[in-house]
Parts: C-alpha cells; structure tokens; sequence
C-alpha cells in the first residue's frame, strides 16, 4: 500500500496515528519516513515499534516525523546481546522523544536474573 494509502486511510477510519510495528520499520526506513512524514503533515501521530538499530543520522531524520517509540530490547545484559544477537547494547541509540524500552524473557538464557524484579 503506497504512504498516501496509508494515510488516507487512517483519516478516512478516524485513526490517530499510525504505528510501524509486526515487521521491523527501519528494514523498510524509506517507506516508514515517507509515511511518517506525509501522516505528520495531516495531523497525524507517528509511532514506532523497533530493535533500535538504525545509524544516527537516518535516526534523526526519522525523530523528525515520528512523535513516540517502544525500543524492544532483546536482552538486558551485555553479554546476552554478545551471546544471543551477535551485538551489543552499546550500539543502540537513544530516542530524544518519548520512547518506552521493552523486552520479552528467554526461559533459561535471563530469568531469573538479578536485574529482573
């Protein structure tokens, strides 16, 4: 569905904002900012659901038109970034909007751990 679909459907069926969720939006980051920006342009908010790897400069383009962000991490250590995800947590970005941080436990790998209450 083009951006200009996207969006005219969301005002169309009353929407206030457009999440970019269930596949991962920076994958597809030309398609979420157009999207983004032609939806911001009508009023509309723009949302994020992301693992938060994104370079800092399409970053800040992209904070232009997005107003909110849940950043899924995938563990809570460095070590299970090593282990799990071949990375590190050092390399995600921080969000200057407002951004949630979530993450999901793997049995056996996290939990129970002393960072988890």
């Amino acid at each position: 569905m083009p951006p200009e679909a996207v969006v005219s459907n969301a005002l169309k069926y009353g929407c206030r904002s457009i999440a970019y969720t269930y596949s991962e939006p920076i994958i597809f980051y030309e398609y979420t900012h157009d999207t983004s920006l032609l939806a911001k342009d009508q009023g509309l908010f723009n949302i994020l659901v992301t693992a938060g790897y994104i370079e800092q400069e399409p970053l800040k383009e992209l904070c232009r038109v997005t107003h909110a962000a849940n950043v899924n991490l995938k563990g809570i250590t460095e070590d299970y970034y090593r282990d799990m995800c071949s990375g590190t947590l050092k390399t995600r970005p921080g969000l200057h909007h407002h951004h949630e941080k979530t993450g999901r436990l793997g049995r056996g790998h996290q939990s129970p751990h002393p960072d988890v209450e």
